[in-house]
């Protein structure tokens, strides 16, 4: 390969701009493609291209257009699916589509995971009605998680059911959200989760950030804010072994993986696995308390270079993603304060209204209408700094009151 590579990266959301800017300082030639109604990543790119990330016709089209690229990068499971299916056809290097499959599978992970990592095993039954439901609870101990199978990420349609009578309207919420696919009642976790970002290439399978969630209460499971580092210690290594694991169970190879997960009384456990770098403000933040940015090393391993792995011997940073969530009721406008925008331990924060201005009750990450990027020394300095700066960030309503975030609707 001579000269800049080229990557084309499959999204072009306000949270990615970033991790593009990382990209283009890194060296790289930036191709973003999406479909976006306000593609904030093309103003970054070095050529932005309206395109469904799951059109794999038109993505194939656009390889014709600009006469190939090195490598495909992604910022969904939609997009992982159509780089696996554009290396099926022969017109980039990338993973398998039964990886691809699986991966976008809540039901298939669990039985690989289970069946290739008894160590790791999270029992679970499927469930058809409340019946089932109810009969799952009995089986495999109360409280459980309800998911679909297939449901677009995201939170949508998860839920946990502390009771039978809950079990009703846990089934309808998960149905509404898997598009026809099968419903899972697993047992609930106990403990802390967290999500890591992961690095699989050459052979090695190499953790570079674990972060601690702060989730919304019961039952929804929302991220509000995921600090890192959120494992230190033996506790850090006993969740390295696991995730070493578990994305060898799934088929990653020469991959990124982000991988969420729960640190019960039994030790960690998996709750799921993705073939790509976790979204949004991820990359930035894993690289600011790792130094190594994950969306980088993905990119160089989509275009068959050597990855740059972390410093073992460099101390982790503090830093915090931060969800914003506001009262239930018609918006109007918002307000960032500048001076926020040019704090610099803020890496980045916005909001962004529903269309309609209408700010509903929270239920998947869909309904956070805003999200902050904030760095500090420690985890505990970053999350205090994000707590406090985010106050600042207000949402104008139609009956003229001006409100910020919500600060107790965490566990």
């Amino acid at each position: 390969m001579t000269g800049r590579p080229t990557v084309m990266v499959l999204g072009a959301g306000r949270p990615i701009v970033g991790s593009v800017k990382a990209l283009k300082e890194s060296g790289f030639r930036c191709i973003v493609v999406d479909d976006l109604p306000r593609p904030f990543a093309f103003d970054v790119a070095d050529l932005g291209v309206a395109c469904a990330i799951d059109d794999v016709d038109g993505l194939e089209q656009i390889l014709d257009q600009v006469g190939g690229v090195d490598g495909a990068v992604a910022t969904n499971e939609a997009g992982v699916s159509s780089i696996a299916a554009l290396a099926a056809r022969g017109r980039i290097r990338g993973g398998a589509q039964a990886t691809a499959a699986r991966l976008a599978s809540k039901l298939r992970q669990r039985q690989e995971i289970n069946s290739r990592c008894p160590a790791w095993e999270v029992p679970f039954r499927l469930v058809e009605s409340v019946q089932d439901v109810i009969a799952a609870g009995s089986a495999l101990g109360w409280p459980v998680i309800l998911k679909p199978d297939v449901s677009g990420g995201g939170s949508r349609g998860v839920s946990l059911v502390q009771t039978p009578d809950d079990a009703e309207n846990a089934l309808a919420f998960a149905r509404d959200a898997a598009a026809g696919s099968a419903v899972l009642a697993e047992r609930a976790l106990d403990g802390p989760q967290f999500s890591a970002e992961v690095l699989v290439a050459e052979g090695r399978t190499q953790v570079v950030a674990i972060g601690r969630k702060r989730k919304s209460r019961a039952p929804y499971r929302v991220d509000l804010a995921v600090i890192y580092p959120g494992l230190e210690g033996d506790l850090a290594a006993a969740a390295e072994r696991m995730l070493t694991d578990v994305v060898q169970a799934v088929g990653l190879t020469d991959s990124a993986a982000h991988v969420e997960f729960a640190l019960t009384a039994d030790g960690p456990r998996p709750i799921e696995v993705g073939g790509r770098v976790g979204g949004g403000f991820t990359s930035m933040l894993a690289a600011h308390a790792s130094g190594c940015d994950p969306f980088v090393q993905a990119a160089r391993l989509a275009c068959g270079l050597r990855v740059q792995w972390p410093d073992p011997t460099a101390s982790s940073k503090g830093a915090v993603y931060g969800f914003l969530t506001y009262p239930p009721g018609q918006a109007v406008g918002h307000l960032i304060p500048s001076h926020i925008v040019d704090d610099p331990r803020v890496l980045d924060a916005f909001l962004f209204l529903p269309a309609d201005g209408v700010v509903k009750p929270l239920q998947w990450t869909s309904q956070r209408i805003g999200m902050m990027a904030v760095t500090g020394d420690t985890a505990a300095d970053a999350l205090a700094y994000f707590d406090t700066v985010s106050r600042g960030l207000t949402v104008k309503y139609a009956d003229g009151q001006a409100r910020g975030p919500l600060t107790d609707n965490a566990e």
